[in-house]
């Protein structure tokens, strides 16, 4: 079952702005409270993933795809809980080869072994992790 709830994860709760750089198919380069976009501009509920699975009374999940263009670290640290929580078996982390070596070592933290990594461009990498 998929939970789709409009705001935006990290570290703890608040407003921020999410600009929008590029409004064309595919591109995803949305930044939180960054370099402003010369696309779309919006503010947004910003939560811990701790507090949202706590707050919407979600089930704590099996696993979970991070793909948040640069705000890896904030979410991980809003979501230690939910991290070490037994219940979550899988990751899938996106994350470029500036916040991967700080993401994986908040993952590897909190039970989490990589299984495998693939190349997706020049910068950015998925990386699979499991529950050790």
């Amino acid at each position: 079952k998929i939970s789709v709830i409009p705001l935006a994860l990290g570290q703890a709760g608040g407003i921020s702005r999410f600009a929008i750089a590029d409004t064309s198919s595919g591109a995803s380069q949305g930044l939180l409270e960054g370099t402003p976009g010369k696309g779309r501009s919006t503010r947004l509920p910003v939560v811990s993933l701790d507090e949202c699975v706590s707050v919407f009374r979600l089930p704590s999940p099996h696993s979970i795809k991070i793909d948040v263009d640069g705000a890896e670290i904030a979410l991980l640290k809003g979501a230690s809980k939910t991290l070490r929580g037994k219940e979550l078996q899988a990751i899938l982390l996106e994350a470029d080869d500036r916040n991967a070596p700080s993401a994986l070592l908040l993952l590897t933290d909190a039970g989490f072994f990589l299984e495998s990594k693939v190349r997706m461009d020049k910068h950015t990498v998925n990386y699979f992790l499991k529950r050790a």
